[in-house]
Protein backbone atom coordinates (compact mmCIF):
# COMPACT_ATOMS: atom_id res chain seq x y z
CA UNK A 1 0.00 0.00 0.00
CA UNK A 2 2.34 2.21 0.84
CA UNK A 3 4.03 1.49 -2.73
CA UNK A 4 1.31 2.37 -4.40
CA UNK A 5 1.08 5.61 -2.14
CA UNK A 6 4.64 6.92 -3.34
CA UNK A 7 3.92 5.87 -7.03
CA UNK A 8 0.85 7.92 -6.98
CA UNK A 9 2.70 10.76 -5.43
CA UNK A 10 5.33 10.24 -7.77
CA UNK A 11 3.12 10.46 -10.85
CA UNK A 12 0.98 13.97 -9.78
CA UNK A 13 4.64 14.87 -8.58
CA UNK A 14 5.76 14.64 -12.25
CA UNK A 15 2.46 15.93 -13.76
CA UNK A 16 2.72 19.08 -11.87
CA UNK A 17 6.53 19.67 -13.39
CA UNK A 18 5.10 18.63 -16.85
CA UNK A 19 2.06 20.62 -16.68
CA UNK A 20 4.38 24.04 -15.24
CA UNK A 21 6.61 23.34 -18.56
CA UNK A 22 3.48 23.46 -20.64
CA UNK A 23 2.30 26.72 -19.76
CA UNK A 24 6.21 27.97 -19.76
CA UNK A 25 5.96 27.19 -23.21
CA UNK A 26 2.83 28.69 -23.91
CA UNK A 27 4.30 32.46 -22.15
CA UNK A 28 7.63 32.06 -24.04
CA UNK A 29 5.31 31.68 -27.81
CA UNK A 30 3.16 34.51 -26.64
CA UNK A 31 6.66 36.38 -25.74
CA UNK A 32 7.97 35.44 -28.94
CA UNK A 33 5.38 36.49 -30.92
CA UNK A 34 5.65 40.17 -29.05
CA UNK A 35 8.71 40.51 -30.01
CA UNK A 36 8.24 39.37 -33.78
CA UNK A 37 5.66 41.88 -34.24
CA UNK A 38 7.82 44.80 -33.22
CA UNK A 39 9.03 44.00 -36.99
CA UNK A 40 6.06 42.62 -39.30
CA UNK A 41 2.25 42.87 -39.36
CA UNK A 42 -0.23 40.84 -37.87
CA UNK A 43 -1.26 38.89 -40.97
CA UNK A 44 1.95 38.09 -41.98
CA UNK A 45 2.57 36.87 -38.33
CA UNK A 46 -0.52 35.17 -37.80
CA UNK A 47 0.45 33.40 -41.41
CA UNK A 48 3.74 32.04 -40.24
CA UNK A 49 2.86 31.06 -36.67
CA UNK A 50 0.08 28.76 -38.11
CA UNK A 51 2.77 27.53 -41.02
CA UNK A 52 5.26 25.85 -38.81
CA UNK A 53 2.41 25.21 -35.95
CA UNK A 54 0.69 23.39 -39.04
CA UNK A 55 4.06 22.13 -40.18
CA UNK A 56 5.80 20.31 -36.49
CA UNK A 57 1.60 18.47 -35.27
CA UNK A 58 1.59 17.10 -38.63
CA UNK A 59 4.71 15.52 -38.42
CA UNK A 60 3.76 14.52 -34.92
CA UNK A 61 0.65 13.15 -36.18
CA UNK A 62 2.71 11.17 -38.33
CA UNK A 63 5.29 10.03 -36.32
CA UNK A 64 2.55 9.07 -33.47
CA UNK A 65 0.07 6.46 -36.35
CA UNK A 66 0.93 7.47 -39.77
CA UNK A 67 -1.79 8.82 -41.94
CA UNK A 68 -4.50 7.01 -39.92
CA UNK A 69 -3.80 10.00 -37.14
CA UNK A 70 -5.30 12.05 -39.22
CA UNK A 71 -9.01 10.31 -39.88
CA UNK A 72 -11.81 12.15 -38.57
CA UNK A 73 -15.37 12.41 -38.94
CA UNK A 74 -15.54 16.08 -37.60
CA UNK A 75 -14.39 17.59 -40.30
CA UNK A 76 -17.20 20.41 -40.45
CA UNK A 77 -16.62 21.54 -36.52
CA UNK A 78 -12.63 21.29 -37.61
CA UNK A 79 -13.19 23.57 -39.79
CA UNK A 80 -15.41 26.05 -37.76
CA UNK A 81 -12.99 26.21 -34.67
CA UNK A 82 -10.37 26.80 -37.53
CA UNK A 83 -11.78 29.80 -38.49
CA UNK A 84 -12.99 31.31 -34.79
CA UNK A 85 -9.42 30.75 -34.22
CA UNK A 86 -8.18 33.35 -36.90
CA UNK A 87 -10.41 35.96 -34.73
CA UNK A 88 -8.52 34.76 -32.06
CA UNK A 89 -5.83 34.70 -33.32
CA UNK A 90 -5.76 38.35 -35.02
CA UNK A 91 -7.35 39.69 -31.23
CA UNK A 92 -4.58 38.06 -29.42
CA UNK A 93 -1.69 39.31 -31.43
CA UNK A 94 -3.28 42.77 -32.02
CA UNK A 95 -3.57 43.14 -27.98
CA UNK A 96 0.16 41.44 -27.15
CA UNK A 97 1.09 44.44 -29.93
CA UNK A 98 -0.72 46.65 -28.02
CA UNK A 99 -0.82 46.08 -24.19
CA UNK A 100 2.27 44.57 -21.28
CA UNK A 101 2.00 40.61 -20.97
CA UNK A 102 0.81 41.58 -17.67
CA UNK A 103 -1.94 43.31 -19.31
CA UNK A 104 -2.60 40.75 -21.30
CA UNK A 105 -2.85 37.93 -19.05
CA UNK A 106 -4.85 39.52 -16.61
CA UNK A 107 -7.76 39.61 -19.51
CA UNK A 108 -7.22 36.80 -20.94
CA UNK A 109 -7.98 35.08 -17.83
CA UNK A 110 -11.33 36.42 -17.94
CA UNK A 111 -11.48 32.89 -20.11
CA UNK A 112 -12.53 30.70 -17.47
CA UNK A 113 -15.14 33.16 -16.81
CA UNK A 114 -16.47 33.16 -19.83
CA UNK A 115 -16.62 29.53 -20.03
CA UNK A 116 -19.30 29.33 -16.76
CA UNK A 117 -21.16 31.43 -19.00
CA UNK A 118 -21.03 29.34 -22.49
CA UNK A 119 -21.26 26.20 -20.24
CA UNK A 120 -25.15 27.51 -19.52
CA UNK A 121 -25.98 28.63 -23.17
CA UNK A 122 -24.07 25.73 -24.65
CA UNK A 123 -24.11 22.61 -22.54
CA UNK A 124 -27.32 23.56 -20.45
CA UNK A 125 -25.13 23.40 -17.41
CA UNK A 126 -26.31 25.09 -14.04
CA UNK A 127 -25.54 28.44 -12.93
CA UNK A 128 -25.89 29.46 -9.85
CA UNK A 129 -25.63 31.85 -7.46
CA UNK A 130 -21.85 31.04 -6.27
CA UNK A 131 -20.76 30.85 -9.96
CA UNK A 132 -22.63 33.65 -10.64
CA UNK A 133 -20.88 35.60 -8.16
CA UNK A 134 -17.44 34.90 -9.09
CA UNK A 135 -17.82 35.81 -12.51
CA UNK A 136 -19.43 38.83 -11.55
CA UNK A 137 -16.27 39.31 -9.02
CA UNK A 138 -13.87 38.53 -12.20
CA UNK A 139 -15.01 40.87 -14.60
CA UNK A 140 -15.43 43.53 -11.75
CA UNK A 141 -11.95 42.87 -11.22
CA UNK A 142 -10.51 43.28 -14.65
CA UNK A 143 -12.66 46.05 -14.93
CA UNK A 144 -10.65 48.09 -12.18
CA UNK A 145 -7.62 47.21 -12.85
CA UNK A 146 -8.36 49.62 -16.14
CA UNK A 147 -10.35 51.93 -14.50
CA UNK A 148 -8.59 55.68 -15.81
CA UNK A 149 -7.61 57.65 -12.98
CA UNK A 150 -8.98 60.97 -14.68
CA UNK A 151 -9.69 60.95 -18.06
CA UNK A 152 -11.54 58.06 -20.03
CA UNK A 153 -9.18 56.45 -22.37
CA UNK A 154 -9.85 53.23 -24.19
CA UNK A 155 -7.09 50.70 -24.87
CA UNK A 156 -7.90 48.81 -28.01
CA UNK A 157 -5.60 46.33 -26.53
CA UNK A 158 -7.60 45.40 -23.59
CA UNK A 159 -10.26 45.71 -25.88
CA UNK A 160 -8.60 43.13 -28.17
CA UNK A 161 -7.80 40.87 -25.10
CA UNK A 162 -11.32 40.84 -23.66
CA UNK A 163 -12.52 40.16 -27.40
CA UNK A 164 -10.12 37.00 -27.21
CA UNK A 165 -10.97 35.30 -23.71
CA UNK A 166 -14.28 35.33 -24.95
CA UNK A 167 -14.06 33.72 -27.94
CA UNK A 168 -11.35 31.49 -25.94
CA UNK A 169 -13.70 30.52 -23.54
CA UNK A 170 -16.62 29.62 -26.31
CA UNK A 171 -14.19 27.56 -27.63
CA UNK A 172 -13.61 25.42 -24.86
CA UNK A 173 -16.96 24.80 -24.67
CA UNK A 174 -16.98 24.13 -28.81
CA UNK A 175 -14.09 21.25 -28.52
CA UNK A 176 -16.01 19.78 -24.82
CA UNK A 177 -19.20 19.60 -27.28
CA UNK A 178 -18.35 19.01 -30.62
CA UNK A 179 -14.79 17.41 -30.75
CA UNK A 180 -14.24 15.71 -27.37
CA UNK A 181 -12.43 12.56 -28.05
CA UNK A 182 -10.15 13.93 -31.12
CA UNK A 183 -6.68 14.19 -29.75
CA UNK A 184 -4.89 17.35 -29.13
CA UNK A 185 -2.21 17.65 -32.01
CA UNK A 186 -5.15 17.12 -34.25
CA UNK A 187 -7.35 19.54 -33.39
CA UNK A 188 -4.25 21.79 -33.05
CA UNK A 189 -3.33 20.66 -36.51
CA UNK A 190 -6.43 21.67 -38.10
CA UNK A 191 -7.26 25.10 -37.01
CA UNK A 192 -3.40 26.08 -37.80
CA UNK A 193 -4.51 24.24 -41.68
CA UNK A 194 -7.72 26.44 -41.38
CA UNK A 195 -6.21 29.27 -40.71
CA UNK A 196 -2.95 29.38 -43.04
CA UNK A 197 -5.39 27.79 -45.77
CA UNK A 198 -7.50 31.03 -44.93
CA UNK A 199 -5.35 33.80 -44.92
CA UNK A 200 -2.52 32.51 -47.47
CA UNK A 201 -4.29 35.17 -50.16
CA UNK A 202 -3.82 38.21 -48.19
CA UNK A 203 -0.21 36.90 -46.11
CA UNK A 204 1.71 35.66 -49.35
CA UNK A 205 1.95 39.82 -50.62
CA UNK A 206 2.90 41.17 -47.91
CA UNK A 207 6.30 38.07 -46.95
CA UNK A 208 9.39 39.46 -46.73
CA UNK A 209 12.80 38.30 -47.64
CA UNK A 210 13.49 39.81 -44.06
CA UNK A 211 11.81 37.12 -42.50
CA UNK A 212 14.38 34.84 -43.20
CA UNK A 213 16.35 36.01 -40.59
CA UNK A 214 13.41 35.37 -38.17
CA UNK A 215 12.30 31.88 -39.25
CA UNK A 216 13.91 30.36 -36.19
CA UNK A 217 11.38 32.63 -33.97
CA UNK A 218 8.41 31.41 -35.86
CA UNK A 219 10.15 27.63 -35.57
CA UNK A 220 10.04 28.42 -32.29
CA UNK A 221 6.85 29.56 -31.71
CA UNK A 222 5.32 26.45 -33.42
CA UNK A 223 7.54 24.33 -31.37
CA UNK A 224 6.62 25.29 -27.96
CA UNK A 225 2.47 25.12 -29.01
CA UNK A 226 2.96 22.08 -30.08
CA UNK A 227 5.29 20.60 -27.13
CA UNK A 228 2.90 22.64 -24.81
CA UNK A 229 0.17 20.94 -26.46
CA UNK A 230 1.36 17.84 -25.84
CA UNK A 231 2.62 18.06 -22.41
CA UNK A 232 -0.82 19.49 -20.98
CA UNK A 233 -2.63 16.48 -22.24
CA UNK A 234 -0.08 14.16 -20.78
CA UNK A 235 0.11 16.12 -17.39
CA UNK A 236 -3.23 15.53 -16.90
CA UNK A 237 -3.19 11.85 -17.74
CA UNK A 238 -0.76 11.01 -15.09
CA UNK A 239 -2.26 12.79 -12.53
CA UNK A 240 -4.70 11.04 -10.25
CA UNK A 241 -6.57 14.12 -10.29
CA UNK A 242 -7.54 17.23 -12.05
CA UNK A 243 -7.39 18.97 -9.04
CA UNK A 244 -3.51 18.50 -9.21
CA UNK A 245 -2.53 19.85 -12.48
CA UNK A 246 -5.29 22.55 -13.10
CA UNK A 247 -4.10 25.46 -10.59
CA UNK A 248 -0.78 25.56 -12.19
CA UNK A 249 -2.72 27.08 -14.83
CA UNK A 250 -2.69 30.34 -13.19
CA UNK A 251 1.24 29.79 -13.10
CA UNK A 252 1.00 31.18 -16.39
CA UNK A 253 0.34 34.76 -15.29
CA UNK A 254 3.41 34.67 -13.17
CA UNK A 255 5.50 33.69 -16.18
CA UNK A 256 4.39 36.28 -18.38
CA UNK A 257 4.70 39.00 -16.13
CA UNK A 258 8.65 37.78 -15.87
CA UNK A 259 9.18 37.51 -19.64
CA UNK A 260 7.52 41.10 -19.51
CA UNK A 261 9.96 42.24 -17.34
CA UNK A 262 13.32 40.82 -17.95
CA UNK A 263 12.40 40.87 -22.29
CA UNK A 264 10.38 44.28 -22.48
CA UNK A 265 11.39 46.19 -19.74
CA UNK A 266 7.89 46.11 -18.47
CA UNK A 267 7.37 46.95 -14.85
CA UNK A 268 3.09 46.28 -13.98
CA UNK A 269 1.13 48.74 -12.17
CA UNK A 270 0.27 48.03 -8.90
CA UNK A 271 -3.49 47.67 -10.08
CA UNK A 272 -2.65 44.90 -12.43
CA UNK A 273 -0.51 42.99 -10.30
CA UNK A 274 -3.50 43.13 -7.42
CA UNK A 275 -6.02 42.30 -10.58
CA UNK A 276 -4.17 39.17 -11.39
CA UNK A 277 -3.99 37.70 -7.67
CA UNK A 278 -7.50 38.18 -6.94
CA UNK A 279 -8.23 37.13 -10.41
CA UNK A 280 -6.49 33.51 -9.97
CA UNK A 281 -8.13 33.46 -6.83
CA UNK A 282 -11.95 33.90 -8.20
CA UNK A 283 -10.58 30.93 -10.53
CA UNK A 284 -9.26 28.38 -8.18
CA UNK A 285 -12.14 29.37 -6.05
CA UNK A 286 -14.77 28.37 -8.94
CA UNK A 287 -12.55 25.14 -9.57
CA UNK A 288 -12.53 24.45 -6.20
CA UNK A 289 -16.09 24.13 -5.89
CA UNK A 290 -16.49 22.76 -9.06
CA UNK A 291 -15.13 19.43 -7.91
CA UNK A 292 -17.04 19.57 -4.52
CA UNK A 293 -20.41 19.72 -6.96
CA UNK A 294 -19.81 16.73 -9.08
CA UNK A 295 -18.47 14.58 -5.83
CA UNK A 296 -21.74 15.54 -4.12
CA UNK A 297 -23.64 14.67 -7.98
CA UNK A 298 -21.61 11.30 -8.02
CA UNK A 299 -22.64 10.37 -4.03
CA UNK A 300 -25.94 11.03 -5.04
CA UNK A 301 -25.78 8.52 -8.40
CA UNK A 302 -24.38 6.45 -6.84
CA UNK A 303 -26.81 6.25 -3.79
CA UNK A 304 -30.19 5.92 -6.13
CA UNK A 305 -28.72 3.55 -8.65
CA UNK A 306 -27.06 0.85 -5.91
CA UNK A 307 -29.34 -1.64 -5.55
CA UNK A 308 -30.65 -2.39 -1.71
Amino acid sequence: MNASTNDVTQNDALAVVIVLTCYFLYSMSDAAAKYILGFYDIIPVMFMNSFFAMIFMIAYGLFRGGPTYFKTKKMKHHCIKGLIGIATGTMILYSLENTTLSEFYLVIFTAPLWVVVFSRFMMGEKLDIFRSIVVLLGFMVVAYAFMPEDEFDLNLGVVSASIAALTIGFNMIFIRKYLKGEPPALIGGFSSLIIFAALAFFAIPELEMGMLKHLHIFALIGLCILFGTILLARGYHMATHAMVVAPMHYVQMIYGTLFGLFLFAEVPEPRIVQGLVELAFLGLCLFVYDIKVRKKKKKYYDAITTEP
